[in-house]
């Protein structure tokens, strides 16, 4: 994806002082990646996402929250601080918290929760101080998306990143509530979450003031594959500047992707793409991507995406190192 440039000196003036703001602040506590990763507006300026129309629509519909809480005022109510994005593995629920983020131009604060645990544990009394800066940059920012991601960890004692740390999860859950407590303070902040098991969610996150709305990203349907299909391979042909798919024939493939995510229709197409690039390294004659290219790889990849989906399901006790 092609990185946006801000488009007036105002927006670049802004994208720069939160820059120096998150340098500084990981200049202090070293490398965040993976436990806070930051995306500026210009970053994500590009989203598009296919077959999520309902869930875009409500989503967006919180970038008026952030640019003009006003709005919420003139009509006597009191805008939703928080919302909860839940459905399967690999839905879009990122990249809809990025899409609200770039809609608000506004940065986006992506907190993996389990990795921001084990970051609190080993900190330990110097956690204070890390979430005290934190909000001073969110407080600096004024505008911003804050996204806790896996949120669903906090639900059950039982799951293997407890039972590595017996205990703890009471703790957990309640440093992740204090954080969003935290958050919901600033007029422009909105917080998000995410998960693909919402019924252990529990009520503590869910009340008023926190994760309160509730928006359900599925499974595409048939017509929502389609258009994800044709998104991905629109952008793979604008990068490679040259026409790389023949006329497929969906009729013969939708029905094998009826368990397909958005994330597995995009790993497919990146699959069959993988393949061409094999075969022209090898001096093999090399055709446009067929509908036969596209079936003998989702014969193979239904394989690798069962055994993939089981890792998922259970996280080994490296998955968060």
């Amino acid at each position: 994806m092609e990185t946006h440039v801000a488009s007036n000196p105002e927006e670049n003036l802004f994208e720069t002082r939160i820059r120096n703001l998150w340098n500084g602040f990981v200049n202090r506590f070293g490398k965040l990646n993976g436990k806070i990763d930051l995306y500026l507006p210009s970053e994500i300026a590009d989203i598009q996402i296919g077959g999520l129309e309902k869930a875009q629509k409500e989503v967006e519909s919180f970038s008026h929250v952030i640019r003009n809480p006003e709005i919420a005022k003139r009509w006597g109510t009191e805008p939703s601080k928080g919302l909860l994005l839940y459905g399967p593995v690999g839905t879009g629920k990122t990249l809809l918290a990025k899409l609200l983020a770039s809609k608000a131009l506004v940065p986006l604060f992506h907190l993996n929760i389990p990795n921001l645990i084990l970051l609190a544990l080993g900190m330990q009394q110097r956690w204070v101080e890390f979430l005290q800066r934190f909000y001073e940059l969110i407080g600096e920012c004024q505008r911003a998306v804050v996204f806790f991601d896996e949120i669903d960890l906090l639900g059950s004692e039982m799951s293997e990143f407890f039972q590595l740390a017996p205990g703890f999860r009471s703790q957990a859950l309640f440093l992740v509530v204090q954080m969003v407590d935290q958050l919901a303070q600033y007029p422009g902040v909105i917080v998000v979450g995410a998960t693909d098991r919402p019924e252990v969610i529990g009520p503590q996150l869910i009340k008023r003031g926190r994760f309160q709305r509730l928006i359900e990203v599925p499974l595409p349907n048939d017509q929502q594959r389609k258009e994800i299909m044709e998104l991905h391979i629109k952008r793979a042909e604008q990068i490679a500047g040259r026409q790389l798919f023949d006329k497929l024939d969906y009729d013969r493939i939708l029905p094998r992707l009826a368990s397909f995510s958005g994330a597995n229709i995009a790993d497919l197409i990146q699959r069959v793409l993988g393949e061409k690039v094999r075969q022209e390294g090898n001096g093999e004659a090399v055709g446009l991507v067929t509908t036969e290219d596209i079936l003998e790889e989702v014969s193979n990849y239904e394989h690798i995406k069962q055994y993939m989906e089981r890792i998922f399901a259970k996280p080994s006790e490296g998955a968060y190192l």
